[in-house]
């Protein structure tokens, strides 16, 4: 959600080799283009969203979603809800079956909600 700021996660380091080193300016300029946290755009018309966050993903640290859905939250000028789907016990893809069917759950619900 910030690879900007990816040396600010724990896991930030391991991704370095992946994303590119933002301490660097050739880095810098490679995670910066595909940081959407940097995209995003005062007084811009944002589509609702929701967030889905494993509250024990080792790569993506939670305050980047957080960070990432208050900024877009404050940016836009759609009225537009952004919603924090959290789970406790979910991490980076090792979601169980009941975890998974109820994400699925919650991702069906969140458009009917919005559309109503």
């Amino acid at each position: 959600m910030n690879p900007v700021r990816l040396l600010a996660g724990a896991n930030g380091a391991n991704q370095v080799a992946e994303l590119g080193d933002p301490r660097t300016a050739l880095g810098l300029k490679a995670v910066a283009a595909m940081d959407p946290y940097q995209r995003i755009h005062q007084g811009t018309r944002y589509p609702a969203i929701m967030l889905a966050v494993g509250l024990n993903d080792s790569r993506v640290p939670t305050w980047e979603s957080g960070k990432f859905g208050a900024r877009l939250r404050a940016a836009s000028t759609s009225g537009q809800p952004v919603w924090f789907r959290t789970n406790a016990d979910a991490g980076h893809f090792n979601d169980s079956l009941d975890d998974a069917a109820a994400e699925w759950a919650d991702e069906a619900a969140f458009p009917e909600h919005v559309l109503h």
